[in-house]
């Protein structure tokens, strides 16, 4: 690896950046880390990934339209538990797909109307922000946890429970369930609109998408205040003020937006749909944080 200089680095970066300038930008950055570690590990004299980027990140701005939820929504119809959950709750809440993927019941707080996240130092904490991020709970969001409860496996912890094996969670690779919503929709739902750039061609929409569409239709549809949008998502920067003396600020906007977003929902969900029989180890819920059947 000693022989390995900057010119040896360059070509490849800059082919790389010629016809891929984001995928450049990702190899080289995992290319420095690499060497970073065999410095560390005395592997290595120096690095010979230069810091100046060779390539670029593109600012990904695809949403759904208004019309494409609908599809999507209908879509849902023929899938059962947890893929049908797993797609309402990334609707429905605007968080990551790590966050929906790993929602677990004690992180719901029935009576406050809480969904609570926390940081990845304090037990059982899965964010790396360092901070906690509380988010309301809306009607539509409550129906899809309370239909949840019915079909997860008995001893749990996760909202979207692995239906082979217990105590997992769904898998995180659901391409197959993308395939089968995007082949229902047909074009509805396929390409999507990108306003991050002027003439960028319709493209398939991910998984993150609906998180940007839920900014999206949040502020353009329901004329939600950015800042509102911002604390929802959890976009704000921390610090003393926004954490400390203007948290009350927010309370009541992010909890009305919140509805505002699930009545909108609501409304484009098929009412009809039929219902479709639970997975074959499916059996109740497990009875944690306010979630049992015990409660109403």
């Amino acid at each position: 690896m000693a022989s390995i200089t900057y010119a040896h680095i360059k070509p490849v970066l800059m082919k790389c950046a010629a016809s891929t300038p984001v995928a450049a930008r990702s190899l080289q950055v995992e290319m420095r880390l690499f060497w970073e570690w065999a410095i560390e590990n005395k592997q290595a004299p120096s690095n010979p990934v230069p810091k100046k980027s060779f390539g670029k990140t593109v600012k990904r701005g695809v949403y759904l339209a208004p019309h494409q939820i609908t599809a999507l929504l209908k879509a849902l119809d023929a899938e059962a538990y947890p893929h049908r959950h797993f797609v309402l709750l990334l609707l429905a809440t605007g968080r990551r797909l790590a966050e929906v993927l790993g929602m677990r019941w004690d992180e719901i707080d029935i009576q406050k109307r809480t969904w609570t996240l926390k940081p990845s130092r304090e037990p059982d904490g899965r964010r790396k922000s360092g901070r906690r991020h509380t988010q309301h709970i809306s009607d539509f969001t409550m129906d899809v946890l309370e239909d949840a409860r019915k079909h997860c496996l008995a001893g749990s912890s996760y909202v979207l429970s692995s239906t082979r094996v217990q105590g997992y969670p769904m898998s995180d690779n659901q391409d197959a369930l993308h395939l089968r919503l995007v082949e229902r929709c047909g074009g509805e739902v396929a390409m999507s609109n990108d306003f991050s750039h002027k003439d960028a061609t319709p493209t398939l929409f991910t998984w993150h998408d609906l998180r940007r569409t839920v900014a999206t239709i949040m502020s353009t549809e329901l004329k939600i205040p950015t800042e509102v949008i911002s604390k929802l998502l959890d976009h704000l920067p921390p610090g003393v003020t926004e954490e400390v003396y203007i948290a009350q600020h927010y309370g009541a906007p992010t909890i009305e937006a919140m509805e505002r977003w699930g009545e909108w929902l609501a409304a484009r969900v098929s009412a009809k749909r039929v219902a479709l029989p639970s997975p074959q180890l499916a059996l109740s819920a497990p009875p944690v944080n306010g979630m049992s059947d015990a409660q109403p």
